[in-house]
């Protein structure tokens, strides 16, 4: 396949595999329309970051297509939830001295659905303090 002759047949091809895999349609309209062949079948896009992507891949025949098309997924996916955030937080179970603080922050939450800043010098406990349910 003459990837530079024929790049408005790879667009068309890829759009489907893309959606597919679960990418929005923004993000696919944004790849397909950034994406451009340089080179020998340098695959050149702009990811959900705007940042410009180069894949190395021929475009020889159909199966290279649906690897280009899983690669370019793999870059447009949206980050997924760091490790640490969520569920993932478990309460530190050797915690003790702290019950006053508990007691004032759970109020707090409670009774004005407030937003709370915890601030202080390193090393006090607030990341400890803040994990705590």
């Amino acid at each position: 396949m003459d990837s530079n002759n024929n790049l408005p047949q790879i667009k068309t091809a890829l759009a489907p595999q893309l959606q597919e895999q679960g990418i929005p349609q923004d993000a696919i309209t944004r790849a397909l329309n950034s994406l451009h062949i340089a080179g020998n079948n340098n695959i050149i896009f702009q990811d959900n970051h705007n940042c410009q992507i180069t894949l190395l891949l021929p475009l020889d025949n159909p199966q290279m297509l649906q690897r280009l098309a899983k690669r370019i997924a793999h870059h447009l996916q949206p980050n997924p939830t760091p490790h640490h955030i969520g569920d993932q937080w478990q309460p530190n179970t050797i915690f003790f001295g702290r019950t006053q603080d508990m007691e004032t922050i759970t109020e707090q939450l409670r009774t004005s659905k407030a937003l709370l800043l915890l601030n202080g010098i390193g090393g006090m406990g607030k990341t400890a303090l803040a994990n705590q349910r």
